[in-house]
């Protein structure tokens, strides 16, 4: 009570603190005589009592505008700056006040842009790279008046307590992954049958680039064709584009058999496709740029599709009720889980519920015993008291000896223990239903002591 009192009469008192206010500068603007102050940083807050009323000091010289330093007397003493200020000193009493405010780490990136290109056939398992996060330390009460930029504070305040967290750390790149094609096809029949026609092959992407790896080359190359007779004018047939359904997702074909789930909780990715044509109207297939110029997709990347799978139940859990209360409660609920062994990926079968409840009692036989029961205990009430309302700082500060007469404060003891317990032994004080009852009032009791006696005045 009487540490709260004192934080009361001191968030009246606006003071500067160390580290928030910006010097004048290390050097002052030059002066006509060719002479300037600086001034050092602030030094540590020092005191005898925590919170405000710490002092700080910093040196101050007379230096030449030309960088060398001389005696003080050449500088004007009118501009001279203060050597100390008052600062807020932070005490272990204090730890309740500030706090490290810690931001999320960054994107993990590598140190610095010009640096080698890493390619996927040397980098490894991945490329050291860095991260960063905001650390600030902040204050949790606005109502004290500590100058503060939008509630954070200096350092030094958090640093009393614990160290300031780490702002920057090393981290994992992946490595790059470069488009992988397969090779080209034959080339394909003439577009035409006569005049000038062009034959073309093509390629297809078996795993897409990732993580800045190399981009994927021409995916088709075009040729002419060589010996076509001269067409004949005919009749102009129309065209259409007949585009069929997307295949089921099938794994990359590799020389390893099952490599594809070989991984049974990560995703394997695999591939779709599907035909894309261009009909005329005699229905007979053309050369696709009659259709459209931009190529359709007939190939893109998916997802193999798994079932998710599980464990068999585990065991149920004891009774969550192991006694009645006053509502007459006597059931109570237990709880048994699964856990998951193989995650569902793609269009793969959802996973069921991994959790079920069920009422229960606490004893085979359904016997259930009362609850403990709590209340307050409370002491009689302590003789009247006046230090609670004045400390001895302030009886020193104004001049008060001897006793305060008048009326003061009374306490007692209050705290949460368990009926029927005649030791009176303290327990936790949720247990017991609120309110809790005072333990301080005020009391008009008047001091008797010869102090505060004295004689009447004369009659008038």
């Amino acid at each position: 009570m009487v540490k709260q009192r004192v934080v009361v009469l001191s968030v009246y008192v606006t003071i500067a603190l160390s580290g928030w206010i910006r010097c004048p500068g290390m050097a002052q603007e030059r002066d006509s005589t060719g002479y300037i102050w600086n001034t050092g940083p602030w030094g540590k807050c020092q005191g005898n009592h925590c919170g405000f009323g710490g002092v700080q000091s910093r040196s101050v010289w007379c230096v030449h505008t030309e960088g060398w330093s001389t005696i003080q007397t050449n500088c004007d003493q009118n501009k001279k700056p203060v050597t100390q200020r008052h600062c807020f000193k932070v005490c272990d009493g204090h730890k309740h006040l500030f706090e490290w405010s810690v931001g999320k780490w960054s994107t993990c990136e590598r140190p610095m842009k010009d640096l080698p290109t890493i390619t996927s056939e040397s980098c490894g398992s991945g490329v050291l790279g860095n991260h960063n996060r905001s650390v600030a330390c902040i204050i949790k009460s606005r109502n004290i008046l500590i100058e503060h930029r939008d509630g954070v504070v200096d350092d030094s305040f958090c640093e009393h307590f614990s160290a300031k967290p780490i702002m920057s750390d090393s981290c994992l790149v992946p490595c790059p992954q470069d488009c992988i094609v397969t090779e080209f096809t034959d080339w394909g029949e003439c577009t035409r049958t006569c005049g000038n026609g062009t034959q073309t092959k093509t390629r297809r992407v078996i795993v897409p680039p990732m993580y800045e790896g190399k981009s994927c080359p021409p995916l088709m190359k075009t040729r002419p064709c060589k010996g076509l007779p001269t067409c004949v004018k005919k009749v102009k047939s129309t065209y259409r584009i007949k585009i069929g359904a997307w295949t089921t997702c099938q794994p990359m074909k590799s020389d390893d058999t099952n490599t594809s789930l070989a991984v049974v909780n990560q995703p394997v990715i695999g591939y779709q496709t599907r035909q894309v044509i261009c009909l005329r109207d005699d229905g007979h297939s053309a050369y696709h740029k009659i259709c459209y110029e931009e190529a359709i997709p007939t190939y893109r990347a998916c997802v193999i599709s798994q079932d998710c799978q599980v464990l068999s139940w585990s065991d149920w859990s004891p009774c969550s009720q192991t006694c009645s209360n006053d509502l007459g409660l006597t059931a109570g609920y237990r709880t048994r889980y699964r856990n998951v062994t193989v995650l569902p990926f793609g269009d793969g079968a959802r996973c069921p519920h991994l959790q079920e409840q069920q009422q229960c009692t606490a004893t085979a036989d359904g016997v259930i015993v009362p609850c403990p029961r709590y209340k307050w205990h409370v002491s009689a009430w302590g003789d009247c008291q006046s230090d609670y309302l004045i400390s001895k700082h302030e009886k020193k500060h104004l001049n008060i000896n001897g006793t305060l007469c008048g009326g003061g404060l009374q306490s007692r003891e209050v705290f949460c223990v368990q009926e029927n317990d005649t030791n009176y032994r303290p327990v936790d004080t949720w247990l017991c239903s609120p309110p809790q009852p005072s333990y301080m009032k005020r009391s008009e009791e008047r001091r008797v002591g010869k102090e505060c006696r004295s004689r009447w005045s004369p009659y008038h």
